[in-house]
């Protein structure tokens, strides 16, 4: 079963925030805490059972599992 995912492109600065969410409620909040250079740092806030990984640890957590 394939699934359609939702994209967002947008421009925020410094201390703004993102929400993702559904019709139950938040999942997450992305907050920019710093930019600089070619550097964006990012917070993620969300309930425990919501994995939070980057792209390259969650394909490693992937093909470990097949």
């Amino acid at each position: 079963m394939l699934f359609q995912m939702s994209r967002l492109v947008l421009t925020r600065k410094t201390g703004e925030e993102v929400v993702v969410h559904d019709y139950g409620g938040t999942i997450a909040t992305i907050k920019i805490t710093k930019i600089e250079g070619n550097q964006v740092r990012l917070s993620f806030d969300a309930n425990e059972e919501v994995y939070i990984d980057r792209k390259e640890i969650f394909n490693k957590k992937q093909s470990k599992d097949s």
